[in-house]
C-alpha cells in the first residue's frame, strides 16, 4: 500500500507495481496472437459444422417434400379413378365421393 509517511517505501512499491504491469503486459502481448488464432480456428470449425448440418437438414426436407408430392399425386389419381370410374377400377360400384359444391370440386370431396 501507498504510505505517505515513508516516501522511499512508496517509491519502491511504485517501481514493483510498474515492473509487474510491464511483465504482465509483455506476457499478454506474446500470448494474444496465439489465442486469437485458436479462437478463429474454433469459429471456423463451428461454422463448417453448422453448414454441414444445415445442408443435411435441407436435403432431408427436400426428400420428405418429394415423398409428399408423390403421395399427393397418388391420392389425386385415386380420387379421379373413384370419381370417374376409370376402366376396371370400381366400374360397377357407385362412387362414394361427391363434391361439396364449393367451387373447388376437384379438390374437396365428402363421403356419401
Amino acid at each position: 500500500m501507498f504510505d505517505c509517511q515513508n516516501p522511499i517505501q512508496a517509491k519502491e512499491d511504485l517501481e514493483l507495481a510498474k515492473k509487474n504491469y510491464e511483465a504482465l503486459n509483455t506476457q499478454l502481448l506474446e500470448e494474444l496472437p496465439g489465442f486469437t488464432e485458436k479462437c478463429m480456428a474454433l469459429v471456423v470449425d463451428c461454422l463448417e459444422t453448422f453448414a454441414v448440418a444445415q445442408n443435411r437438414l435441407y436435403f432431408e426436407i427436400q426428400q420428405d417434400y418429394k415423398e409428399l408430392l408423390q403421395v399427393q399425386k397418388t391420392v389425386e389419381i385415386l380420387v379421379l379413378k373413384i370419381t370417374w370410374g376409370t376402366r376396371g377400377f370400381l366400374m360397377d360400384t357407385p362412387c362414394p365421393l361427391r363434391p361439396l359444391g364449393n367451387g373447388l370440386e376437384k379438390h374437396y370431396f365428402t363421403v356419401s
